[in-house]
């Protein structure tokens, strides 16, 4: 029986994504290894050495013009605010990575503040370095100008692979970019390669995990290279995880030119909702966006993010996207709510653009009314090349004319095993097969449509999901009520 089949697999979906809180906090790195520690307090009154609390640097230009080692540690004391931009110089060596934190002061327990008052390309620059641990800190970027700007930008122009950069627990927020400028350099946190070089260098075994990130412009994290020029070289175990974001004024994370992303546990509420009146740069205009999405990329892994409250100041604006250029992306247990222009944008371009996975998601009032579709398949100007599974997800709809499936889709592309439950006006315009659906509530059905089944899916608490991942068990589901097939 296929209700009850898909009873068993919606408890899955729902159990999986509470699954997914409690491996998503990633562990600190021990101190262990550090031989020599550095010491910041920008309060002293006279710059020392660095060697000790009592002779500490007290300006980042110090620290700029020093180049740290293996065993080196470089702490900022608390409750102290330094200004301008720091400029790391430097590399560790693997599984004895520089650490760049806190330490304990008499200046109060607040967390220290890199504050970087407008100065480009970022607050904070990891420059060509590799093994390096950036923690526990609060960045800034906040001024009444808008130029290219970042809150932590992490480079390379060296033409090789840096590997071992790892970049938790701070809180990066005001950073005054570009809302519609280039990404990588318009972000709280970026990652960024050098693709004008004839052999450009790479990232491997990068770590961007439970950060916060507030009102960014353009967004908040990137991994990528910093122009649109193409790049043939991928970046590697490239990890974002646990990161809480909130207000952007366009997208929250993506990822371009990178095998095997893996983002997995992050919470994105009011991507795209900052005012666009910074505009774009001179050089690059781009206002199309969505929360969570990769492009140029392969075998991409979204698992366990809640999305919400995503807007847009021109196109695109949904949850999820497996855009252009992509092959075997995964996009699965993740929960979506209230995003006005939908939960997944299937963005196909002819060549390499293949096998997408859609499945055991749950989206709860994505869509809005109008034209805005909750799944949205459309060419981007190349035509349906991709071929996408579609299956074990459970839609809500509770208002509105919202459409469930809109575009083109590719003639291999299969929505099976969905549940709808469409208790408003959701209508279906995409030319994609629909297989073995569970529908309740409204009596719209897709056009291409084999199998359907009725019948109330006897969710626990039917549009009871709100903010925070753990809600989604609203739509955990109760009883066997025999379904009927739908004539």
């Amino acid at each position: 029986m296929i209700h009850a089949r898909r009873r068993v697999i919606i408890i899955s979906a729902v159990a999986a994504l509470c699954a997914v809180l409690a491996v998503i906090a990633v562990p600190r790195l021990a101190h262990a290894d550090v031989t020599t520690w550095w010491y910041v307090d920008c309060t002293a009154g006279s710059n020392g050495d660095g060697t000790s609390p009592a002779s500490a640097w007290n300006t980042l230009t110090a620290v700029n013009n020093h180049t740290f080692v293996t065993g080196d540690g470089l702490v900022f004391a608390s409750g102290t605010t330094c200004t301008g931009g720091l400029v790391l110089h430097g590399s560790g060596s693997s599984g004895n990575p520089i650490l760049v934190g806190v330490y304990n002061s008499s200046h109060g327990s607040a967390t220290p503040i890199i504050a970087g008052n407008g100065v480009t390309p970022a607050a904070v620059e990891l420059y060509d370095t590799a093994y390096m641990t950036f923690e526990d800190l609060e960045v800034t970027n906040a001024t009444t100008s808008v130029t290219d700007r970042a809150g932590i930008l992490v480079y390379n122009d060296t033409g090789n692979t840096l590997s071992g950069i790892t970049i938790t627990h701070n809180h990066v927020h005001d950073i005054a970019g570009y809302a519609g400028g280039y990404y990588g350099v318009n972000s709280a946190i970026a990652v960024d390669m050098d693709s004008g070089l004839g052999n450009p260098g790479t990232f491997d075994n990068v770590n961007i995990t439970n950060n916060t990130i507030e009102n960014a412009y353009r967004l908040g994290i990137w991994v990528g290279n910093d122009r649109e020029a193409p790049a043939t070289a991928r970046n590697t175990n490239v990890t974002i995880v646990g990161n809480t974001i909130n207000a952007t004024s366009s997208d929250a994370i993506v990822v371009r030119y990178t095998s095997s992303p893996q983002i997995i546990g992050n919470v994105v509420a009011g991507a795209g909702t900052l005012s666009t009146s910074s505009g774009c740069s001179p050089t690059y205009c781009n206002r199309d966006s969505s929360a969570v999405w990769v492009v140029d990329s392969s075998d991409a892994l979204m698992q366990g993010n809640e999305v919400y409250n995503t807007s847009r100041s021109q196109g695109d604006g949904e949850a999820f996207d497996c855009d252009g250029g992509t092959t075997n992306c995964v996009v699965q247990y993740n929960y979506s709510h209230n995003n006005p222009f939908g939960f997944y944008l299937e963005c196909s371009q002819s060549g390499d653009r293949r096998n997408a996975i859609v499945r055991y998601n749950i989206s709860q009032d994505d869509g809005g009314s109008g034209n805005n579709a909750v799944f949205n398949g459309t060419t981007c100007g190349q035509g349906p090349t991709s071929t996408a599974a579609i299956y074990n997800n459970t839609v809500y709809v509770s208002s509105g004319n919202p459409v469930i499936d809109s575009g083109i889709w590719s003639s291999g592309t299969t929505f099976t095993n969905n549940i709808i439950d469409n208790q408003a006006n959701g209508t279906f315009r995409g030319n994609a097969l629909w297989d073995h659906t569970l529908f309740w509530g409204s009596g719209n059905r897709p056009n291409n449509n084999t199998n359907a089944l009725t019948g109330d899916p006897s969710f626990t608490n039917p549009d009871g999901g709100g903010n925070g991942i753990g809600t989604a068990s609203a739509y955990k589901l109760q009883g066997t009520p025999p379904p009927s097939v739908a004539g």
